[in-house]
């Protein structure tokens, strides 16, 4: 059954149902730029705005992306096991120095990054969600869960992932992108997260996997000016006004 996406007056309506699409067997890797801006009153003193627009232009750009997987209601595969290497990057990787621009004229900081993120859901990778914030049954948007994961956990502190349930009608074998979150607590192979954003409820027994996310800072580019062109103006000629042929007089007096 195919579902079809309608929109009034260009904006999207929430509920559309998007086509069910195949799943995907090879890893996903996306971008997005984030252009971030804050006050000088908002750095603290011990504070370095490149740091700070940093960390916002990541959450950001991770955000745009992992919004995208969940409007399209991607489905995709698990991959066979493949154990992580001391080689195998760090799950969040930034710049280690990067640079805000100020604006004097407006007393503000700015900063453009690029934001990749590559998700490949490997059974290693697997986590499974065991609690859910105050023992509810259900979570949503921004409510805090706990995750029993595997070895991946060791190097998760701060990392994002995204929240999975199997589709009933391929029997197990395809998962669809449920909701994102970020860790921000590890213990052993137990992770605090804390949801981003859901398209569904959110409930225990839902998989999470752990993706990988890197933000470079983007340096503007000004535009490239052309050769400046000569722009003909016609010449103007201001002739002298031409003397009258007599000399003006004072009228007689009347007699």
């Amino acid at each position: 059954m195919i579902f079809c996406l309608f929109s009034a007056c260009g904006q999207m309506n929430k509920n559309a149902r998007f086509p069910a699409q195949g799943p995907h067997t090879t890893p996903w890797q996306e971008s997005a730029t984030a252009k971030v801006s804050c006050d000088v009153q908002d750095i603290k003193g011990d504070e370095e705005p490149g740091f700070v627009l940093q960390e916002r232009g990541l959450l950001q750009g991770v955000q745009s992306v992992f919004n995208s997987w969940l409007t399209k209601r991607l489905l995709f595969q698990e991959h066979p096991a493949e154990p992580l290497s001391a080689q195998t990057p760090d799950f969040v990787q930034m710049d280690s120095s990067p640079q805000a621009e100020h604006d004097q004229e407006a007393d503000m900081y700015t900063q453009t990054l690029n934001v990749r993120t590559t998700f490949e859901p490997r059974a290693n990778l697997q986590g499974t969600i065991i609690d859910l914030e105050n023992e509810r049954s259900m979570a949503a948007n921004y409510d805090q869960i706990l995750i029993q994961g595997q070895d991946w956990t060791s190097r998760a502190d701060g990392a994002f992932f995204i929240v999975a349930r199997p589709v009933p009608e391929t029997h197990g074998q395809a998962l669809r992108i449920i909701g994102s979150g970020r860790i921000y607590h590890v213990l052993g192979d137990l992770v605090q997260g804390q949801l981003l954003e859901t398209n569904k409820e959110i409930h225990a027994g839902d998989v999470t996997y752990p993706v990988w996310v890197s933000a470079r800072v983007v340096e503007e580019q000004e535009p490239e000016l052309g050769p400046e062109q000569e722009q003909s103006v016609p010449e103007v000629v201001v002739e002298p006004e031409p003397k009258p042929e007599r000399e003006w007089s004072e009228p007689a007096e009347p007699k």
